[in-house]
C-alpha cells in the first residue's frame, strides 16, 4: 500500500459516520437563534490553506524504515445553493479549485518532491448536499453519483476532512443561543459493517465584530471513537472511492479478486481522535465567515501473505490543518 493509498484511506476513514440529533444546556434567555443563510442563487467563495503531514514507521523482517509526508495545498471552494424539493431545504454544490500546493515524501534520507497534480484530482470531484436550515446533511451526491449519508458527519461536515470541500460549520441547536451556550451532538452508525461512534461539543465562547460584521465565536471539539477494519471492509471502501471519484471500478475490482487469491491479510486500526474547530459566524447573514481546524489522528496497519514482501507492520502519525475564509 503506497503513501497516497494510506491518505485516501484515512480521509476516507474520517467521512464514515451521520449526522445526530443535538442536545445541550438549553436555550438562553434573550440568546438567537442562530440559522444557516442558504438561499437558493447564493454562490460563496472560500480561500483554503490546507497542510498535512504524516510520520509512517514500516517494519519488515525485523528491519524498520521512517517515511515522513508533507503536504502544503491553497483551493478556491465554490458553494452554489439552490431549491431543494421543500422550502425548507437547500441543495449546495461545491467545487474545488486546487491553485498551487506541494508534496515531500522523506525515506531513509531520500527526499522526493510530488507536484500537487498527482493529487488534485482527487481534490476536485464536485459534491452536492441536500441541508437545512441548521445545517444537517439530508442527502449527498459524489461526482454526480448518490452516496449515502452515513458516508459524512459532524467531522467533516465542519471541515473534518482535508482533502476535500464541505459545508462549512458545525451543526446547529434548534432553540436560541448566547455566549456560553454549549450543545453537543452524538452520532452512532454502521458504515461498511464497521460501528462507528462521534461526539461533538460545541460551545459559543465569544461575540465580536469582523469587518463590521456581528460574529459569534464557536469552538468545536468532535471526537471520533476507536474503529478496527478488516481486509473485506478496507477492499469494499477501495471499490466505492474509485467508484467516488468518476472513474470506473472495474479495474478496481479486478485488481481486488486477484489479490484474494494470494489470501492477503490487512487490519487497520484507527485510534480514536479528536477534530478541534473554531468557526466564526456571521448573525446577520448566517454564513461562515473563517473557519479553523486541527485534527491529529494514529493509525496502525497490519499485512500478511503480502507478494514479494511477505509480512508488514505500519504506524503512522497524521496532522491535518485547515483555514478557510470567505473571499472578497
Amino acid at each position: 500500500m503506497n503513501t497516497r493509498s494510506l491518505l485516501a484511506l484515512a480521509v476516507f476513514v474520517l467521512l464514515a459516520a451521520a449526522c445526530g440529533e443535538a442536545s445541550s444546556t438549553g436555550p438562553m434567555e434573550g440568546g438567537t437563534m442562530l440559522r444557516y443563510g442558504f438561499l437558493p442563487g447564493d454562490v460563496f467563495v472560500y480561500d483554503a490553506d490546507i497542510e498535512m503531514t504524516m510520520d509512517m514507521v514500516m517494519s519488515q523482517a525485523g528491519i524498520a524504515a521512517d517515511v515522513d509526508m508533507a503536504m502544503t495545498a491553497t483551493e478556491r471552494i465554490t458553494y452554489s445553493h439552490s431549491e431543494g424539493p421543500t422550502p425548507d431545504t437547500v441543495e449546495v454544490v461545491i467545487y474545488t479549485e486546487v491553485l498551487d500546493g506541494e508534496t515531500t515524501m522523506e525515506m531513509m534520507g531520500t527526499t522526493e518532491y510530488l507536484p500537487i497534480e498527482e493529487v488534485s484530482g482527487d481534490l476536485e470531484v464536485p459534491m452536492s448536499f441536500l441541508v437545512d436550515a441548521q445545517g444537517t446533511v439530508l442527502e449527498t451526491s459524489v461526482g454526480g453519483q448518490t452516496v449515502p449519508v452515513g458516508l459524512f458527519s459532524d467531522s467533516m461536515f465542519g471541515g473534518g476532512n482535508a482533502m476535500s470541500s464541505q459545508p462549512v460549520g458545525p451543526q446547529l441547536p434548534d432553540y436560541a443561543v448566547a455566549v456560553g451556550s454549549v450543545w453537543t451532538t452524538d452520532i452512532s452508525n454502521s458504515v461498511f459493517g464497521m460501528e462507528i461512534s462521534q461526539h461533538g461539543r460545541h460551545e459559543i465562547v465569544a461575540a465580536g465584530e469582523i469587518d463590521d460584521r456581528t460574529v459569534m465565536r464557536i469552538e468545536s471539539r468532535i471526537t471520533t471513537g476507536r474503529m478496527t477494519l478488516g481486509w473485506d471492509q478496507l477492499m469494499d471502501m477501495a471499490v466505492e472511492g474509485v467508484a467516488l471519484s468518476g472513474q470506473d471500478p472495474a479495474e478496481m475490482e479486478a485488481l481486488v479478486q486477484m489479490m484474494g487469491q494470494y489470501n492477503i491479510d490487512m487490519i487497520v486500526v484507527m485510534q480514536e481522535s479528536t477534530l478541534f474547530m473554531t468557526t466564526w459566524f456571521d448573525l446577520e447573514t448566517g454564513t461562515v465567515l473563517r473557519l479553523f481546524y486541527d485534527m491529529p489522528m494514529e493509525m496502525e496497519i497490519t499485512m500478511s501473505n503480502v507478494p514479494d514482501a511477505g509480512d508488514m507492520d505500519m504506524t503512522a502519525s497524521i496532522d491535518m490543518t485547515q483555514y478557510l475564509e470567505l473571499a472578497g
